[in-house]
């Protein structure tokens, strides 16, 4: 049975961080997220502090081999020390990816747990206001951008500061020039580094903001491609489609053009130093360097110096790419920050399951969602064992009425009831509904499977009486196999009709006294809705029947009819 998740929330904060407003405390979600992940983020903060030991060590032990072959002493020592700490090094850089990958998939499980706990009390409605292809987009491409906070960009900043810290201090010991040199050659990178970080946080909020909408933009007209072949859109709309590529495409582009230019600048800046060092070095060991340095330089001092010179520089050139995860991740986490932020508060009241069918009355009732009035005071009733349409264009507040009976309705003015007594506001006739929706959600399993998902134990006698009555031997066969037929993931197999009537002998083995469907035949051909609407008929005596449609078919076969309009709703009984 298609029954709807419960719950309420802060709608107005999801809905604005849903749709891709900034938050002022998305670097502190992040952080929160972050100490899940710390453990594993120290671990590999450490690895990198015991590669750069490594790194020292071999400098000095090869460079020792080779003043002992220019002296003529056995280098084997030497060079046993150097190929011992290449291979320690080689071990730790690999502890220092695994674990860094760790901490990366730890925050990422961190921030969808936060969010999937806060849609599990918040109900299907927490995640209103954008297209399903934009909020997928959000919710795993956005999160899955979170892991480079500390698989990236935490590690490789305190590699960044601790790195160039220790080589700087070995190369002081070996020359305190060749040192100098290296220093000056940095003073101008903290500050183009400042500058490239400011411009790619505003270039990836940019970016991921396109990308959402692309992701909504092709779900939208992927669902509805029928429709759109239809109307003879479908240049129209591949026209809609290449414009939001387009628009990702330029935003990818100008962070890429940061990305190449602060790349080279690092590159240059490091190039010249070791380019300083090298000369340096070469002619001092000549004895031909121009200006007393007040000391004198061996091969030993000169070699471990111009070996740590790229080791000095190697943590800084990764900054660019840093630059970019971190902004990623912040970005991120700024849009995601209302999701994770918004307080939960109790969630509806499930009232005991009704053995008849209700009568439900609302009288004046104003209903809002997100904050916002949806539909203004309606009128109306619907009575048990009638089929009752919420007649309206799109926009008029059909979906909302259903869910006000689900507690996922906020209740402005006026009053719900059933059979006579108030629906108090936070009471849910969930556990007495079936809510069916356009496509309904399927199994991949068996259609027993399937049945299943009602949440009883009905025998498969009661599936399969379940299924004839709901008109699903005309697709599922022999009423002793049907049970075994089996669906694919999503309702693969089955037409939108068949899933339809499905659904309804979910509902039906679940015993639901209250079906509420929303635009059920919004994408089946003629034959197809005249299948559904004569199974409603069927099972309606037993029952109250919600159906909120636009379609002339769906009108005409009703009991009751409530018109709703977009500017006021007004209610109008017909029998």
């Amino acid at each position: 049975m298609e029954r709807a998740a419960m719950g309420e929330t802060s709608h107005a904060k999801i809905r604005s961080a849903a749709t891709g407003d900034t938050r002022p405390d998305g670097r502190a979600e992040l952080a929160r997220w972050s100490r899940r992940a710390a453990p594993y983020t120290r671990l590999s903060m450490l690895a990198n502090g015991l590669q750069t030991l490594c790194a020292i060590g071999f400098a000095a032990a090869f460079a020792g081999a080779v003043a002992a072959l220019a002296d003529g002493r056995d280098p084997t020592l030497s060079l046993g020390l150097a190929a011992l700490f290449v291979g320690l090094r080689a071990g730790l850089g690999y502890l220092s990816q695994l674990t860094a990958e760790k901490a990366g998939e730890r925050l990422v499980c961190t921030a969808r747990q936060d969010i999937m706990r806060l849609t599990g009390e918040g109900g299907p409605t927490v995640l209103d206001g954008a297209p399903t292809g934009e909020r997928i987009a959000q919710l795993v491409d956005r999160t899955a951008l979170l892991a480079g906070h500390t698989a990236q960009w935490l590690p490789g900043r305190m590699a960044a500061i601790i790195t160039p810290v220790l080589v700087l201090i070995a190369v002081f010991t070996q020359s305190w020039l060749a040192g100098v040199l290296i220093l000056v050659s940095t003073l101008m990178l903290p500050v183009f580094i400042w500058l490239t970080a400011s411009e790619t946080a505003a270039l990836a909020r940019a970016q991921q903001a396109s990308l959402d909408a692309l992701a909504g933009v092709f779900e939208t007209r992927t669902r509805i491609a029928g429709t759109i072949r239809a109307f003879n859109a479908v240049t129209r709309e591949a026209d809609t489609i290449h414009a939001a590529t387009g628009e990702l495409a330029r935003k990818t582009m100008a962070i890429l053009r940061v990305a190449f230019l602060s790349t080279a600048v690092l590159e240059f800046f490091s190039s010249v130093s070791i380019a300083l060092v090298a000369v340096y070095v070469g002619f001092k060991l000549l004895g031909v360097f121009p200006f007393p340095t007040g000391e004198i330089l061996t091969l030993r001092e000169g070699l471990m110096a111009l070996i740590l010179a790229p080791e000095f520089f190697a943590p800084i050139r990764q900054l660019s790419s840093l630059h970019h995860a971190r902004s990623d991740a912040a970005a991120a986490a700024e849009s995601l920050a209302g999701l994770t932020n918004a307080e939960p508060s109790t969630p509806p009241v499930r009232l005991p399951p009704l053995d008849h069918a209700p009568t439900i009355d609302w009288q004046a009732v104003a209903l809002g969602r997100g904050g916002h009035r949806v539909l203004d005071p309606v009128t109306a009733t619907a009575r048990a064992g009638e089929i009752t349409v919420l007649w309206g264009p799109s926009g008029s507040g059909k979906t909302t009425l259903l869910l006000s009976l689900l507690g996922l309705a906020e209740t402005l003015t006026g009053q719900i009831r059933v059979d006579g007594a108030p629906l108090e506001t936070g009471h849910s006739l969930a556990a007495s509904a079936a809510y069916i929706g356009q496509r309904p959600w399927a199994v991949e399993g068996s259609v027993r499977d399937n049945l299943r998902l009602a949440g009883t134990a009905a025998d498969d006698e009661a599936m399969c009486n379940a299924l004839v009555a709901a008109g699903c031997d005309s697709f599922l066969g022999p009423k002793d196999s049907m049970l075994d037929v089996e669906i694919g993931a999503g309702g693969a197999g089955l037409s939108g009709g068949e899933l339809q009537r499905l659904a309804i002998a979910r509902a039906l083995v679940g015993e639901a006294r209250l079906l509420l469907l929303d635009e059920p035949s919004a994408h089946l051909d003629e034959s197809r809705e005249q299948a559904l609407l004569a199974t409603l008929r069927r099972i309606a005596p037993d029952r109250t029947i919600l159906v909120a449609s636009h379609s002339a078919a769906v009108r005409q076969m009703a009991d009751r009819i409530i018109a709703l309009e977009t500017d006021t709703a007004k209610a109008e009984a017909a029998s």
